[in-house]
């Protein structure tokens, strides 16, 4: 086409709109079919009045780019351009802004002790990978039930005690159930 031919040869990053990019973590979605029905909901037919999201699917082996390691001085450096040429590739397609953690857990469930052991070590482990980065973790637990925190205060409790555990800010952390007949009012399309 020949209007999308650029004569001043800008790459397509620079040209078109950017996306954030949002990393989706711990939703197994060949395997488990709720977690498909959620990746489907949050990643297909956004509708285009919402703000324009790119989502990306994380397995648990997932890499981010090694951060390099600061001048102690810039006397004698000398510039080779104003940005580095893979810098907007990088943040538009590799390092999240965000990453989301998704775990199957409800409120009541009888091994809760040694689940929100399991998963304060899991976001431990990611805040680890992620130091140095300006990427910020969220949680969303996957539930059976309908139950909120606001709801229930044993779960409200246990809400707390999760944050605390994984260090958390509380509005970090969302429910989600899995009956698909709700799953449409608690994700954005």
């Amino acid at each position: 086409m020949e209007d999308e031919f650029d004569p001043y040869g800008l790459p397509p990053e620079v040209t078109t709109p950017p996306h954030g990019l949002i990393g989706m973590l711990g939703l197994d979605i060949t395997n488990k079919s709720t977690h498909k029905a959620v990746w489907e909901a949050f990643s297909l037919n956004r509708r285009t009045d919402r703000t324009p999201l790119h989502f990306r699917h994380l397995s648990s082996d997932f890499q981010i780019p090694p951060m390099k390691q600061k001048r102690q001085s810039y006397e004698w450096y000398i510039p080779k351009g104003i940005l580095k040429a893979n810098w907007i590739t990088k943040y538009l397609y590799n390092i999240p802004a965000l990453i989301v953690l998704f775990y199957d857990l409800d409120w009541n469930d009888t091994n809760w002790g040694e689940k929100k052991t399991e998963l304060a070590a899991k976001v431990q482990t990611l805040k680890t990978v992620l130091s140095g980065r300006n990427t910020r973790v969220a949680l969303v637990l996957i539930q059976s039930g309908i139950s909120v925190p606001g709801e229930d205060t044993g779960a409200a409790e246990k809400a707390a005690t999760l944050c605390a555990a994984c260090d958390l800010p509380a509005k970090h952390l969302f429910v989600l159930p899995h009956s698909d007949a709700h799953l449409l009012g608690y994700t954005v399309r």
